[in-house]
């Protein structure tokens, strides 16, 4: 896991976990699963639309490592532990998802 402070809320927060994880895959467990996340500027353009639209999978096609993204879409999850997944992967790259981030809360 990277190394964010718990609560990382600020902005100053954000850019010391990009700093620190800067050009890093990041690697989570997910319910028993390690998944591999690229960092936050090598997602493809329209993950963030994907999160915003709660589709799950295509945000995976968009900001999961290629080789993880068929495990991540076989992990069964509510919607709740997905969305709380994408979050943590996203403030632990250095993404500030802004409002779609506070309603991703869980």
């Amino acid at each position: 896991m990277p190394n964010i402070p718990a609560g990382a809320k600020k902005p100053s927060d954000r850019l010391k976990a990009e700093a620190e994880n800067a050009g890093s895959e990041l690697t989570f467990e997910f319910k028993g699963h390690s998944i591999t996340v690229l960092p936050f500027l090598d997602w493809e353009r329209h993950a963030l639309a994907h999160i915003n639209t709660l589709d799950l999978d295509k945000w995976a096609e968009c900001a999961i490592h290629p080789d993880s993204v068929a495990e991540f879409k076989g992990i069964s999850c509510t919607m709740r532990e997905g969305l709380s997944f994408v979050r943590e992967c996203a403030e632990a790259a250095g993404a500030d998802l802004g409002e779609l981030g506070a309603s991703l809360q869980s």
